[in-house]
């Protein structure tokens, strides 16, 4: 993933959650835990720099951006298009969606709110997932609703509209979002959620897939090439050995 691009070049990413809860059951996750803690009185966008360099060992290359990781840091500090905060949320995504691609990809939407304590539980199918439309990892799974603690559950979700995820990680794109909990259909395969894809776009071109597996169980990651070459990065946690069958709907994914 480390190749050299032009500056027009600047990849777009999506903004997933990348860690696991073991089985399919009601679950409440915040996934921005740091695994090295930085101190909170810190920016967030100083502790992901620190982040960078302990990775690394070096800053990133923003003045004249050739890597991939160059290109990333260039868009954290310079980038500040209005379409960035549209993408960024994930209730207002769906109109972009809609309006540019094809709602009918999207998972049914059965609720959403800033305010948790106006949720009505009752007019909720029995399987959903609640998300925070405001930031990244911020998840609540629910496969049977009778087995839910409602009360636990607001707590989570009132504790998400506080918090500006701007504050955490120093991502621009998300300081303007108004905070909602969104409720939307639950996609499983097998009772089990299924593999996510991410596509690296380059120039509007798919350049690199990651997929990532069983995200709330062993979770493992793959990066590979459009045309299913596995893809080797450097550093990258949880990668997984074996190659992986390429999807039968593969191209019209990436179309």
């Amino acid at each position: 993933m480390d190749k050299h691009y032009n500056k027009k070049g600047i990849a777009s990413c999506s903004h997933g959650s990348v860690t696991t809860i073991p089985t399919l059951s009601v679950s409440g996750v915040d996934l921005n835990r740091d695994q090295k803690v930085y101190p909170r009185c810190f920016p967030g966008l100083l502790r992901n720099l620190m982040r960078y360099y302990d990775i690394h060992g070096t800053l990133p290359r923003v003045h004249d951006p050739l890597t991939f990781n160059d290109k990333i840091w260039f868009r954290l500090l310079y980038d500040r298009r209005q379409i960035l905060t549209h993408l960024a949320d994930k209730y207002v995504v769906r109109d972009y969606v809609n309006a540019n691609i094809n709602g009918t990809i999207l998972p049914k939407l059965y609720w959403a709110t800033g305010e948790p304590d106006n949720i009505q539980f009752e007019s909720l199918p029995n399987s959903f997932i609640a998300k925070a439309n405001h930031g990244s990892g911020w998840t609540y799974i629910v496969p049977n609703k009778d087995t839910v603690d409602i009360q636990q559950m607001k707590i989570f979700f009132k504790s998400w509209v506080q918090q500006n995820y701007y504050d955490r990680k120093g991502e621009w794109a998300y300081k303007n979002i108004k905070p909602k909990i969104i409720f939307e259909e639950l996609l499983t395969d097998n009772n089990k959620i299924p593999d996510d894809y991410k596509f690296f776009c380059f120039d509007g071109n798919v350049a690199a897939i990651q997929i990532d597996i069983d995200r709330f169980g062993r979770h493992e990651k793959q990066f590979v090439t459009p045309d299913w070459r596995v893809i080797n990065p450097y550093s990258i946690d949880c990668q997984k050995d074996a190659s992986l069958p390429k999807p039968r709907n593969l191209r019209t994914m990436i179309e």
